[in-house]
């Protein structure tokens, strides 16, 4: 008998479980048979011929006799190609065709026919989570994942482009695996601010959401803007933290982005047709959905009323915690979903209900079906509610540019920083708790805001809502206390 035993990984929802490959040939079968057990999938029963097929054709040679590879847990369901690599090497160990390499290697990769090792996505998941588990793990992984490496120092990890590659690799060279990182070139945005006329109260609706990461709706008729403003919002944000990036970065991993360093605040535009299963995340195998690939940056639903009422319901929870959990009859997964919710929707059916230049054609009947679409715990969960007038001719033919989203930005970074330097994080995201403690309220402005809750019948979660954007306001005003005047262009933004 002979028999070898090395590491890798198997995700489960947004963790990773260590999984070990046990590699057992039985020489003395008279029969030639390969089987893979320990719960794996389909994919994973596929990498039998494909682990055959990658060894014989590099030159390796096929120990006779029965061979049997347990994944271990066998309690944990297995999926994916990665397992290829992890298996191979197994195989060759035990056969003696490598020399033992260190028990401290996880393998991560899927192999190709020809022996090549192919890109497999959730690497940054793996290694990120791997190295807490074991801070003294190295990993070999597909050469073409190795922008994945931003995060884990160079040392730790070898990148290979064939399974011969690990011949190499057990006999002492190294130097020629180590990955490089491209440096990644972030595109300047094709859009701005400056090309925006009008609007003032909108975009400084916009500027306050952003400050504090805010949700934020806006209703208006056609043509009003709103979705070009909209369009803007991720050039005015502040720049995402090391820790945001890691973050974002590893819930785009196991989505099976492959190499994407996600460096900026994430802007998604899902279309109003969209199921709940792609919008909030799910599937037999529960993966992350448009809410949680929005993590760290902004989930722009364009015609809210439009998309189906399930899909806008779903949303309740996630809004409020700031994460979601899937729940299937095989596996349990949760996944942040920290965004920033920004919203437009028409005023009636044909747009134009309110405006001033073009009369509106629907019944009252249709206006209230239309806007019910739109629950009011739904509604209550915007920070921020605004109306989007239509832009005034004059400001259309305008030949000045608004203010440039540079120059915005740089009010709303200044705003941030002084809130993570306060709570360490922004005002949109703090709990009941935390904005009791450092709410800050002048003296005179509570007596203000229980008249003004009591004479425009505010919920609980709305006054909460407004003292978030009160305390954004006197952020941007740079004023330790929020007063009166924070207060009263807050509840102007509960439309």
């Amino acid at each position: 008998m002979k028999y070898s035993k090395i590491q890798t990984g198997s995700i489960s929802g947004y963790n990773v479980k260590e999984v070990i490959v046990e590699m057992d040939i039985n020489s003395r079968s008279s029969y030639q048979t390969f089987k893979i057990v320990g719960l794996p999938t389909t994919s994973i029963l596929e990498s039998e011929k494909r682990v055959m097929s990658a060894l014989r054709n590099t030159g390796f040679s096929l120990p006779h006799g029965s061979i049997v590879a347990n994944l271990s847990p066998s309690s944990l369901k297995k999926e994916g190609t990665h397992f290829d690599l992890p298996t191979a090497v197994a195989l060759l160990e035990a056969a003696s065709q490598i020399k033992k390499l260190d028990e401290n290697y996880y393998y991560f990769g899927e192999l190709g026919l020809n022996g090549e090792i192919r890109p497999v996505k959730g690497i940054t998941l793996f290694l990120m989570s791997i190295k807490k588990i074991n801070p003294e793990a190295k990993f070999i992984i597909p050469r073409e994942n190795q922008e994945e490496t931003l995060f884990i120092n160079k040392s730790d990890v070898l990148v290979i482009d064939n399974i011969k590659d690990i011949v190499k690799i057990s006999e002492g060279e190294l130097d020629k695996f180590v990955p490089v990182n491209k440096k990644q070139i972030d595109k300047e945005f094709e859009i701005d601010f400056a090309e925006i006329k009008g609007q003032l109260m909108t975009k400084r609706a916009v500027e306050i959401a952003a400050s504090g990461f805010h949700n934020i709706i806006m209703n208006g008729s056609p043509g009003s803007g709103k979705t070009m403003i909209a369009r803007r919002i991720p050039t005015i944000l502040p720049e995402m933290t090391e820790d945001e990036i890691i973050e974002s970065t590893k819930l785009y991993s196991v989505s099976g982005y492959i190499n994407k360093i996600v460096t900026k605040r994430p802007f998604r535009a899902p279309h109003h047709t969209a199921s709940s299963v792609s919008i909030i995340g799910g599937g037999s195998d529960p993966k992350p959905g448009e809410i949680s690939l929005s993590h760290n940056g902004v989930l722009f639903m364009d015609e809210f009323p439009e998309y189906k009422s399930d899909v806008i319901e779903a949303l309740r929870q996630p809004m409020e915690d700031g994460e979601v959990t899937i729940t299937r009859a095989k596996a349990v997964a949760n996944y942040p979903a920290k965004f920033m919710l920004v919203a437009s929707k028409n005023p009636c059916p044909c747009g134009y209900y309110g405006d001033k230049e073009k009369e509106c054609v629907c019944s009252m009947n249709q206006i209230n079906n239309y806007n019910k679409k739109i629950s009011g715990p739904i509604l209550d969960r915007f920070d921020i509610r605004i109306n989007v007038p239509r832009v005034k001719i004059d400001e259309l033919m305008s030949k000045d540019d608004g203010e440039s989203s540079e120059s915005i930005r740089n009010r709303v970074t200044k705003a941030a920083n002084i809130q993570i330097k306060r709570q360490g994080k922004l005002n949109g995201k703090l709990n009941n708790r935390e904005l009791k403690n450092h709410l800050n309220l002048e003296e005179s402005t509570e007596d203000f805001i229980k008249k003004a809750s009591n004479n425009l019948k505010l919920t609980a979660r709305s006054v909460n809502r407004v003292l978030k954007v009160s305390r954004t306001i006197a952020d941007l005003d740079s004023s330790e206390k929020v007063k009166i005047k924070h207060i009263t262009e807050a509840l102007n933004y509960r439309g």
